[in-house]
C-alpha cells in the first residue's frame, strides 16, 4: 500500500503497467491518507478484476473529482465489507457521466458510500454499463442535491439503500422506499 503518499497526482499508465503485471486483485487501503493526492488517472484499472477495494482513497481529502474513463475496462472494483467505501471521507465532490464508461462489472455496491462531500452525480454514469447491483452505493452521501431517477431503469435488479441518508436532494421525497 501506498499509505499516507506525498504525491499530488499518479501518472497515467505507471500505476496500471505496475497493477497489471502484478495480476493484483486487492487495492485495499492502496492510497489511504493520500491527502495531497487531487488527481488519478483515467483507465487507472483497465483489464483488472479487483476484487477487494474497500478504503482504497480513504481520507484522500482533496480528491475533488474522478477522471473520465476511470474505471473503464475494469472487470469489477468490488467492496467486500460492507460500508467501507474505496471514498469514503475523500473530497469527492462530484462524479461524471463518463467514469463507468466501458466498466465490466455487475456491481457497484457500496462503491460510493459514505462520500459526505459529494454533491453531485451524472444521471448519464450508468449508460451503456452491465451494472445490476446499486445497492448502498450512495449510502450516507449526504450532501447530494439531486440523485438521478435510476429507479425507472429496469437494468437494476438490486438496490436497497442507494441513496439512504441523501435527504438533502432536492428530489429526496420522490425516491421510491426500498432505494433510500
Amino acid at each position: 500500500a501506498l499509505m499516507h503518499c506525498g504525491p499530488k497526482t499518479i501518472a497515467a499508465g505507471l500505476l496500471h503497467d505496475t497493477l497489471e503485471d502484478t495480476n493484483i486483485t486487492n487495492v485495499e487501503n492502496m492510497f489511504r491518507e493520500c491527502k495531497s493526492l487531487t488527481t488519478l488517472p483515467s483507465f487507472m484499472f483497465n483489464g483488472l478484476n479487483i476484487s477487494i477495494a474497500d478504503s482504497a482513497f480513504y481520507n484522500c481529502i482533496v480528491l475533488k473529482s474522478l477522471p473520465d474513463d476511470f474505471l473503464n475496462g475494469c472487470l469489477q472494483f468490488n467492496v467486500q465489507y460492507n460500508f467501507t467505501s474505496p471514498f469514503e471521507k475523500s473530497g469527492l465532490e462530484q462524479i461524471g457521466s463518463y467514469v463507468l464508461r466501458n466498466y465490466q462489472g455487475t456491481s457497484l455496491a457500496n462503491v460510493f458510500s459514505n462520500i459526505k462531500t459529494l454533491k453531485t452525480i451524472d444521471s448519464k454514469m450508468f449508460n451503456e454499463t452491465a451494472i445490476k447491483n446499486i445497492a448502498d452505493t450512495f449510502r450516507g452521501c449526504s450532501a447530494l442535491t439531486q440523485v438521478p431517477e435510476l429507479w425507472t431503469n429496469p437494468q437494476f435488479t438490486s438496490f436497497d439503500d442507494c441513496f439512504y441518508g441523501a435527504t438533502m436532494a432536492s428530489n429526496y421525497a420522490s425516491i421510491p422506499e426500498a432505494w433510500k
